[in-house]
């Protein structure tokens, strides 16, 4: 199924840049070849920062965790309106995971399928590490997932497990076009690595796929001061309810 997968949107993607002149302008957000447009876009990117914040903070179920283990994203995201439990639906097959410890040293991540005790992928945390992306074999179009931290703070312990699902083949692969011309587009452009994923982070959060958004944003190296400043919004002690 992924061999398919790779196939077609490979042909998808073939035949759209061949066919269509200007094929981002039909696409729900345009993109100019103007300087103004991509700072509006790197300041949409920024100012969804404390949108995400909000919804993490209200939808999320109690602190994400146990005790001072904060599980951030990805994660399922409950509304304290209707009390209709949601899943988080994710596009990556490579997630990144964020978390923050309020004491103590994190020591290992483990992930595994719902429904199923048994752990998949496991990783070793470097001390101090917050985040981590997803190394193993590409998540499955369709499954649901559970991830868990485990640590010292103090004693040793697990997290509650936090759950997401990788969205459906057939949704994920208009994404998946869209993202590449994007970038193949902006890499014509000259355009640095981060104004490539603020744009791309700002694609997902047109798309209400705020783990995504996320991911997209922690995978910078060598941001800048600003977004530094960002990040640290979502790993605050105010977001994980720590008193």
């Amino acid at each position: 199924m992924l061999k398919l997968y790779k196939l077609s949107a490979l042909l998808l993607l073939t035949i759209i840049s061949s066919s269509v002149v200007t094929p981002l302008n039909a696409a729900k957000s345009p993109i100019n070849q103007t300087q103004k447009h991509q700072i509006r876009s790197n300041y949409l990117a920024l100012s969804v920062f404390q949108r995400i914040v909000k919804l993490f903070r209200r939808k999320k179920p109690p602190k994400g965790g146990r005790g001072s283990i904060c599980l951030i994203a990805p994660q399922r995201l409950d509304d304290p309106v209707s009390k209709v439990q949601g899943t988080e639906e994710i596009w990556s097959l490579n997630p990144l995971f964020l978390w923050n410890l309020k004491s103590g040293e994190v020591k290992k991540i483990e992930l595994f399928e719902k429904g199923s005790n048994e752990v998949f992928w496991s990783k070793e945390i470097p001390a101090g590490e917050t985040s981590l992306i997803y190394d193993g074999e590409p998540l499955k179009p369709g499954k649901s997932y559970e991830w868990r931290i485990i640590a010292n703070a103090p004693f040793p312990m697990k997290s509650i497990s936090a759950e997401f699902k990788v969205m459906q083949y057939q949704k994920r692969l208009p994404i998946t076009i869209r993202l590449a011309l994007l970038e193949n587009h902006l890499n014509k452009q000259g355009a640095n690595a981060e104004k490539i994923a603020l744009e791309k982070a700002s694609y997902f959060a047109q798309k209400e796929l705020w783990s995504d958004f996320v991911g997209e944003i922690y995978k910078v190296k060598n941001p800048s001061i600003e977004l530094q400043r960002k990040k640290q919004q979502l790993q605050s002690p105010e977001f994980c309810n720590w008193h």
